[in-house]
């Protein structure tokens, strides 16, 4: 009987350690999991964070390409109200001389007849003009008005000449402005051409960044669905009692303000749109802007249980202040305690700054309760 029990026993502690051993393995596993989806978590937080920088970046430069189009279609709109204004003046300077040429063309055929008159009658028609004086007075004034009738007849035609000649360069010097305008304007348009295919171009690239946005985004959301999970079975599996083993206890039920000196609040907890991702979000926290290397202290007496960088978080610390209460501080530009040290309430953990998916210099504070964020401002208020 003795040793039916002894075996029975046996039995029992082999049956219990398979079990233990099993438990174990598949905590382990499962802890593994969660771990290797954390890792994909920040890998793909980075991608979105690496993709958002590209999108700001492929913006400015469709702003600027966009600046640049704008200046250039204000520069062909200039030039073609030049090349207007300057092909109305030479259609005037055309019509000018046109009108010199006629001018010029009636007074020489004038002249022409004259000489041909003269030509004809020989120099008995001048004599006979000049013998027909009835006086010498007469005959002075003959000859008088005679050489001032050729004079007269050749300075005219000089001038009608010299005005036609000025015409002639005015519109040369117009036909020469119009040309080099109308080659600055194709130097223009071609720019243009060259801005619109850049502006295409880019418009295309932020299509793709948008497209792969969504993507890392949606791979996201599975990524924390399926963190959920793991958390899930790991709680289950460990029990809720565990939560509590803290040897630091939650001291006096009452946490105190984490930015001292400053007590504004940029964004509160709660569902949000996402100042980079721009989608609805919980806000898991709240923001308390502060200049640049302000000191940020513990909210309560509690142990220090990370520090380090987490996605989208930047420099962090998370620290437990045992009853299933830890608290979060996130975006700091430097970290000024060690994982696994003590700390008082209102001690300095943390310089604030910028690090990670955020807009500005502030501290995102977070309250959790067995790992679920909740609002801290009835804790610190």
């Amino acid at each position: 009987m003795k040793r039916k029990m002894t075996i029975f026993l046996i039995i029992i502690f082999i049956f219990a350690s398979v079990f233990n051993y099993g438990y174990s393995s598949n905590l382990t596993d499962n802890k593994k999991r969660l771990e290797d989806l954390s890792i994909q978590k920040q890998q793909t937080q980075k991608k979105l964070s690496e993709n958002y920088q590209k999108q700001q970046s492929v913006k400015k430069e469709l702003l600027d390409i966009d600046k640049q189009l704008s200046e250039t279609q204000k520069e062909l709109i200039e030039n073609q109200r030049k090349l207007y204004s300057i092909e109305q003046k030479i259609s005037e300077t055309q019509k000018e001389l046109d009108i010199a040429q006629k001018r010029y063309d009636s007074r020489k055929s004038l002249y022409k007849e004259r000489i041909r008159a003269i030509y004809m009658s020989g120099d008995a028609g001048y004599i006979e003009v000049l013998l027909g004086s009835k006086n010498f007075i007469d005959f002075i004034s003959r000859l008088d008005n005679i050489k001032k009738l050729m004079a007269f007849d050749i300075r005219i035609l000089n001038e009608i000449k010299n005005t036609k000649n000025l015409i002639a360069k005015k519109e040369e010097v117009l036909k020469e402005e119009k040309n080099n305008l109308q080659y600055v304007t194709a130097q223009v348009e071609e720019r243009k051409k060259r801005i619109q295919v850049a502006m295409v171009s880019r418009s295309g690239v932020l299509r793709d960044l948008e497209r792969q946005q969504k993507k890392y985004e949606e791979d996201l959301e599975d990524l924390e669905t399926a963190s959920k999970q793991v958390m899930d079975i790991i709680r289950a599996q460990i029990g809720s009692t565990n939560t509590n083993n803290s040897n630091v206890k939650y001291a006096n039920g009452k946490l105190v303000w984490p930015v001292p000196g400053y007590y504004s609040i940029s964004s509160p907890f709660g569902y949000k749109i996402h100042p980079v991702y721009k989608t609805k979000k919980l806000h898991t926290g709240i923001d308390i802007p502060a200049p640049y290397g302000t000191i940020g202290v513990a909210a309560g007496d509690g142990t220090v249980i990370y520090t380090g960088w987490i996605s989208g978080y930047g420099n962090s610390v998370i620290i437990d202040h045992g009853g299933g209460i830890s608290t979060l501080y996130a975006h700091n530009s430097s970290i000024l305690v060690s994982k696994g040290k003590s700390v008082k309430k209102g001690e300095p953990v943390v310089k604030l700054g910028s690090t990670g998916l955020v807009t500005g210099v502030n501290l995102h504070f977070e309250v959790r309760i067995n790992g679920t964020p909740v609002d801290p401002e009835p804790y610190v208020r």
